[in-house]
């Protein structure tokens, strides 16, 4: 990490401090370990490569850290593989969503933040008051109130004229039935 980098963090930027040769390293190593074993260690050199992306992350200050192993992946890679073969490779089209859920499930933040600046006084115990109580006060009642009675008024029901004089329409009763002879 340079000290560009450091005092990008010091100030509680987001900020990925990996090398181009370390992203390459990993990619190569992971490419071929993973061809070698025809993908049954994929599930470790995921968890390699997830490792190496967190640890060289760094979100609002705070380091990401990811806690996945490649023994709690197996399983879930080898179904995932099972079905894949049985349906056709149909299964392949949820692969990548289920893989970045498992990925997901076990990135972290660490809990304090690399650095403690003014905005993160909620992490900082020492340098943390909360506001007084007036700040959650709500505000006045008559800011809620509704409008007057005299303000709103609902329209008021005027029935159809035509309705009370003439209920049915004039002229002969037309009714259909599915039995009737036409």
């Amino acid at each position: 990490m340079n000290a560009h980098d450091h005092e990008k963090i010091m100030r509680g930027e987001s900020v990925f401090t990996g090398s181009m040769l370390g992203l390459l390293g990993i990619n190569l190593a992971t490419a071929f370990l993973s061809a070698i074993t025809l993908g049954i260690a994929y599930p470790w050199l995921l968890c390699w490569k997830e490792s190496w992306f967190a640890e060289h992350t760094y979100i609002n200050g705070r380091r990401l850290y990811f806690d996945g192993t490649g023994g709690q992946l197996i399983g879930k890679w080898l179904l995932w593989v099972l079905l894949t073969m049985v349906t056709l490779g149909i299964y392949a089209l949820w692969l990548p969503i289920k893989v970045e859920a498992w990925r997901v499930k076990h990135l972290h933040m660490d809990g304090m933040p690399v650095s403690k600046p003014a905005h993160y006084a909620p992490y900082a115990p020492a340098a943390y008051a909360p506001p007084a109580p007036s700040a959650y006060a709500p505000p006045a009642p008559s800011a809620y109130a509704p409008p007057a009675p005299s303000a709103y008024a609902p329209p008021a029901h005027t029935p159809n004229p035509g309705a009370a004089a003439n209920p049915r329409p004039s002229g002969p009763e037309v009714r259909f039935s599915p039995t009737a002879k036409r």
